[in-house]
């Protein structure tokens, strides 16, 4: 059996800014890590794993 502690951060932008909102969430979640000192990968989601108002989705594990 796996465990895991999560944490997800959603905000909402309009279409024409949501990809520049996007950009800046991620950055900051990796500035955090980074000055944390922890380890994470990056994962791109796959479209057929994200929800139907989603472009775009990643996850950050750590």
């Amino acid at each position: 059996m796996h465990q895991f502690d999560k944490v997800e951060l959603v905000r909402l932008a309009k279409s024409v800014k949501s990809r520049e909102v996007l950009d800046i969430l991620c950055k900051d979640i990796e500035y955090l890590l980074k000055k944390l000192n922890l380890t994470y990968r990056i994962n791109l989601l796959d479209v057929a794993d994200i929800g139907f108002v989603s472009f775009k989705q990643f996850d950050f594990e750590v």
